[in-house]
Parts: structure tokens; C-alpha cells; sequence
């Protein structure tokens, strides 16, 4: 498909289609991403661990995805999440050097809902004291719509789901409304590990991963750091004990 014959909404409404997301985003970004999303299906790409990928092997991806079948749609979720926290990253950084910045708070209304996914394993539940409606979170990746009158809500009751956080907005008026962008991008570096296990430096290495443990992701962050050590990705004993000692998790174990 010729997406650049394609009209700014036409393009939105595949974009949403396809679950991709694109807030404010201009013609030339939306597709970028619709054209990133139809390589990555065609390639039927594993988005976790896909920072590692160049230092594996063809015969160790191989054999790890024989030994992880059981386990791909459990890490793909993950790597979805990790991946539309970037995206989401990404996309803001866009929307505050654009013109639009200062009327964005104006640009949301009270009533409109916005998509907000879960980054918890476990399930988790807010029952709103405006309405009485309850939302349910079944698993990470799963995704609820509020509005913004019950986020503001949110915020002032239960402001650990916005702020620790335990779910992402997945709008950037949203977002940029209830100033979550450097909350944001302390969850995104959890998919950074291997540049910042490559700087060597511990005490940054310590802070990354104590500011991902207040954000809920010690399980996504293991998961990374168990595929790392098992393609030897990971093999710094000083950074291993670091980690098991953070994590509370022996990363060796089987």
C-alpha cells in the first residue's frame, strides 16, 4: 500500500486498526510507523530481547525459541508493552517541540476517554468514586478505557496507578496533562539494558534498576536479564551480583 497517497485521517484510521499509536503525530510520522509495523509483521520479529539480538547466534535463537515456545506469548506481551512505552516516549518528545505544545492541555476534553494498559503481572482494579463503575486489569498488556474526568479523579485518590506508575496513558494530551513524561521514560529504559550494562558503571546500573523496581517492572526486568546471561550477553560477575542482589533473584537459577 502507497500510504503517502493517503489522506491524514485515512492514515489515522488504519493506524488505529492496526493498534498502533499515533496522538498527534504528523502525515510523514504515522507512516514511518505504519511502514515499521508491516516490516516487523512480515518478519514475524520477536520484539522482546530485541536489543540483543546481533550478539546471538543463528543456531542459539534456534534453540532458545525451541526451548521458550511455551513461554513466546507471555515474553511478546511484555516486549509489546516495553514497545508501546517507547513509542508512547517517542511521541511526546515530538508533540512538545511542535507548536502545538502549549494549547495541549486545552486540546483534551473532560469526557473523552483515553486507552491506559496495564505494566502490572498481576491484576489490578480501581473502582471510580465519581460513578462507582470499576475497571479491571486482568494482566499487563491489558488496557481499560477512562476518562479524563476519572484519571483526575484517579490521580487524587489513587495516584500510585498514575504516578508509581502501574498503568500508561496511551494518549499524549493525556500524558503531557498529567506530566507523566519522565515517569515514562524511567519505564522505557528497562529496554535499554545492554547499553547501560556496557558503560560499566555500577552506580548507574544500580539507579536504573532500583527507579525500574519503584515502577512495578521487576519481573520484565528478570526476563531481560535471564535472556541476556542464558545467550551470554550478560557475563560481568560484579554486574550479576549487582543485579541479584537489587532483583532479589538468583539470575543463574533455572
Amino acid at each position: 500500500m502507497n500510504y503517502k497517497e493517503l489522506s491524514l485521517d485515512e492514515l489515522k484510521k488504519i493506524a488505529k486498526e492496526k493498534g498502533i499509536i499515533v496522538g498527534n503525530s504528523g502525515q510523514e510520522k504515522i507512516i514511518e510507523k505504519l511502514k515499521k509495523n508491516d516490516l516487523e509483521n512480515s518478519m514475524q520479529l520477536l520484539i522482546d530481547g530485541s536489543d540483543i539480538k546481533g550478539d546471538i547466534s543463528k543456531d542459539e535463537i534456534n534453540n532458545d525459541t525451541i526451548r521458550n515456545e511455551s513461554k513466546n506469548s507471555i515474553e511478546n506481551t511484555k516486549g509489546n508493552v516495553i514497545g508501546a512505552i517507547n513509542d508512547i516516549v517517542s511521541d511526546l518528545e515530538d508533540f512538545e517541540e511542535s507548536d502545538e505544545k502549549d494549547n495541549s492541555i486545552e486540546d483534551i476534553g473532560m469526557n473523552e476517554e483515553v486507552p491506559c494498559m496495564s505494566i502490572q503481572f498481576g491484576g489490578i482494579v480501581y473502582t471510580s468514586p465519581i460513578t462507582g463503575a470499576t475497571y479491571k486489569w486482568h494482566k499487563i498488556g491489558d488496557v481499560e478505557y477512562l476518562t479524563i474526568k476519572e484519571l483526575t479523579s484517579m490521580n487524587n485518590s489513587k495516584p500510585v496507578f498514575l504516578n508509581r506508575p502501574w498503568i500508561i496513558l496511551q494518549d499524549i494530551r493525556a500524558i503531557n496533562k498529567f506530566r507523566l513524561m519522565s515517569k515514562y521514560e524511567e519505564v522505557a529504559k528497562v529496554n535499554q539494558l545492554k547499553k547501560l550494562f556496557a558503560t560499566g558503571d555500577n552506580k548507574l546500573i544500580e539507579k536504573t534498576i532500583e527507579s525500574a523496581l519503584k515502577s512495578g517492572m521487576r519481573e520484565v526486568v528478570i526476563s531481560k536479564v535471564r535472556t541476556m546471561y542464558n545467550n551470554g550477553v550478560l557475563n560481568n560477575t560484579h554486574i550479576i551480583k549487582l543485579l541479584e542482589d537489587k532483583l532479589r533473584f538468583e539470575i543463574a537459577s533455572n
